[in-house]
């Protein structure tokens, strides 16, 4: 059992951790296990599973996200789809196993272990669209 999330990230965010796991040791491309499917990225974490998952905070009103003593607790219900955070994860690489009798085999890869979960200010580009405006409405099905 495991809490798990999975976040759609850019084909930048994807090559960057790609990248940082390419360099440790004993790394080999061939037949790697990815936990990334398309532009799907799976994250998981294994602590208190009975639980609700603790480490989720509010970034939106401090000045320094990094400052962990500035963080004010959230509840997973906090966080919506859409909302914009910071994922603090750690890259976990196995090794492979070759087949023995009676023991089957896997191939290499690695697990994104997720540490705390941030919800964040909206992006100054962000567009918030109110659609109990009839005039709005009209503009968005007009454009």
């Amino acid at each position: 059992m495991e809490n798990t999330i999975t976040i759609t990230l850019t084909d930048e965010d994807i090559e960057c951790i790609k990248t940082i796991v390419k360099t440790s040791p004993g790394f080999t491309e061939n037949d790697f296990r990815w936990p990334i499917v398309g532009k799907d990225v799976k994250f998981v974490s294994k602590v208190n599973l009975d639980e609700d998952y603790e480490n989720i905070w509010d970034g939106r009103s401090i000045a320094n996200i990094y400052n962990v003593d500035a963080r004010q607790k959230l509840i997973p219900d906090d966080i919506k789809a859409g909302t914009n955070v910071l994922l603090e994860y750690s890259i976990m690489q196995y090794i492979g196993r070759k087949p023995k009798e009676n023991v089957s085999g896997y191939n290499s890869g690695c697990t994104l272990t997720f540490l705390s979960i941030g919800l964040l200010p909206k992006k100054k580009g962000d567009i918030e669209i109110d659609f109990d405006s009839p005039k709005k409405k009209r503009r968005l099905m007009i454009s």
